[in-house]
Parts: C-alpha cells; sequence; structure tokens
C-alpha cells in the first residue's frame, strides 16, 4: 500500500513536470547560452525551444537507423558550429528514407551560414543491449553522446551537453529529406497510475490470500 501511495505520489510529480514542459516547449526560442545556463543551474530547460546561427559540419554527419514516413531510413545528426565559436552543437535534422543517404540522393545539406530553431533535448542514457557504433561508417544506434564525440574527434568540453532537434518551418521544403521529427510530450514515459494499480493490486491480492488460510484454519467465527 505505501508502494502505491508513492506511486500516486511520483504521478502528481509526473504530471505537474510534463505541463511544465509542455508550456516551455510553447515559449519563445532562446540562445543556447541561456540553456546552457539554465542546465548549469539546474533550471527547467528540456524542450526549450532555442535559435542558433552558424554552419554545419557535415563532414561529420552520423546516421541512426530509424523508420521513416517513407520506409525504412534513418535519423540524420550533424554537428553545428555556432557563430563565434564556442561549443559545437548536434543537430538531430529529423528522417530521411535509405534512398535519399545513397550515392546522388536527395538528402539537403546546406552549405555557408544558416539560422537554426529547433527543440533543446538531452542526450540519451547508455543502455545495456544498444549495438555498439559503427564509427567508421558514422552509423549509431542511439542518442548517445559518447559516439558522437567520437565521431567529431572531440573532446567533451567542446561539445554542448545538450543536442537540438530542428522543429518543422513554414519555409521548408516539403519534399526534402530530412524533415524534422522533433520528440514531444507523448515520448516520456508517464506510467506511474499504472504501477499505483499493480502496488494496490498485490495488496489485495495478499489480503485476500491472508483472509482464506485464517478461514480455512477455522480462525474466523470460532467460539471462544
Amino acid at each position: 500500500i505505501s508502494l502505491g501511495v508513492w506511486q500516486l505520489q511520483r504521478l502528481a510529480w509526473k504530471s505537474a513536470l510534463l505541463d511544465e514542459i509542455a508550456a516551455r516547449a510553447e515559449a519563445a526560442p532562446v540562445g543556447i547560452d541561456d540553456v546552457a545556463a539554465r542546465l548549469e543551474a539546474g533550471e527547467g530547460w528540456r524542450y526549450q525551444p532555442v535559435r542558433l546561427s552558424g554552419v554545419y559540419l557535415h563532414e561529420y554527419e552520423a546516421r541512426m537507423p530509424s523508420a521513416t514516413p517513407a520506409g525504412s531510413g534513418w535519423r540524420v545528426v550533424t554537428p553545428f558550429q555556432p557563430d563565434g565559436g564556442g561549443s559545437v552543437v548536434f543537430i538531430d535534422r529529423g528522417l530521411a528514407p535509405a534512398r535519399a543517404l545513397e550515392a546522388g540522393g536527395s538528402i539537403e545539406r546546406p552549405q555557408g551560414p544558416v539560422e537554426l530553431v529547433g527543440l533543446a533535448r538531452p542526450f540519451a542514457r547508455h543502455a545495456p543491449f544498444t549495438p555498439p557504433p559503427d564509427l567508421s561508417a558514422r552509423i549509431i544506434y542511439d542518442l548517445e553522446r559518447a559516439p558522437l564525440e567520437a565521431i567529431l574527434d572531440a573532446p567533451p568540453d567542446d561539445v554542448a551537453p545538450f543536442m537540438v532537434s530542428l522543429t518543422p518551418s513554414a519555409s521548408s521544403d516539403a519534399r526534402a529529406w530530412p524533415r524534422a521529427a522533433p520528440p514531444s510530450i507523448d515520448d516520456i514515459s508517464n506510467r506511474h497510475l499504472e504501477y499505483a494499480l499493480t502496488w494496490f493490486g498485490l495488496a489485495g491480492a495478499l489480503i485476500a490470500v491472508y483472509v482464506a488460510f485464517h478461514i480455512r484454519a477455522g480462525r474466523f467465527g470460532a467460539q471462544r
């Protein structure tokens, strides 16, 4: 029962957090320095819209197997050097079908200075069953920081502690790849009500077993 109550408390906390993140995702874009300052101060920053300008480092482009609207394909991740130097930011550019990354494919790789808008997001945590990256082919299997740094061949201090996932814009060419596929609030797990019901169900089952045991032993209703 205590575990069930604890999960209800977690449910209230997670629901409030998701409401905060949803409101932040609708806020006006800020600079990457502001996001870094919030992260350093322990303040809310996930899914904060950001605006940055600089150049892509396409020679270090990485890709991750992923389903796309056009079938199997890749999520394209490219390092980005902001204007004025500073830490390199890894940009999740979105999804592209396999054919778009083949020789002569139709993937876009903007050259020269560009301005981007996206959502700040954390790197993925390493999972024990994630396959190791193929660094020579620049293929990763999760949005982890270490493989991307290895592909870039850059020390951790030269890489921003967060990623940016591009968001769709009105000026985007609907025929071009990759296409922005930023994370959404729905991607964040919130199963605490399910966990609470599980614990309460186990408690109820144990109580039923306890009562049944004593009934069979003749303890309930026995004459003194």
